[in-house]
């Protein structure tokens, strides 16, 4: 977690996590926490708050931000890969496409939606770690 508040920190916004889990963080999980606040640091956040719980071998997390939020008329789309709401960027399009296939691939879904610091709010519920 060190990496993604570092990782925040250089874009200017400030990260709090609330983990609870008895089993350890793999590649996967790791990288879906990270692409998801990255992407709230990316979009403008100055604050993100990441939780995490386990429950019966699942985990169910999500990643909240006060940045701007997502257009309702976006949402379907922000997972597609290729797809960006950020102009000129070169790495755009591909992190929440890749949190999506990462949670399919563990029999978990993501949705979106707003977040009570009225930015963006994502959860999520996958399978506990490999």
């Amino acid at each position: 977690m060190h990496a993604i508040r570092a990782d925040l920190l250089d874009l200017g916004a400030q990260v709090e996590f609330d983990l609870d889990t008895r089993t350890g963080f793999d590649d996967e999980l790791v990288s879906v926490l990270a692409n998801l606040c990255r992407n709230a640091g990316e979009a403008g956040a100055t604050r993100v708050r990441c939780t995490l719980r386990e429950y019966g071998g699942r985990l169910q997390g999500a990643v909240e931000d006060d940045g701007p939020g997502v257009d309702p008329r976006l949402a379907p789309r922000i997972f597609l890969s290729g797809y960006s709401s950020k102009a000129g960027s070169r790495r755009s399009g591909v992190g929440l496409a890749l949190v999506r296939r990462i949670l399919h691939s563990r029999d978990g879904m993501i949705e979106v939606g707003s977040s009570p610091w009225g930015g963006a709010r994502f959860s999520f519920e996958m399978a506990g770690t490999r």
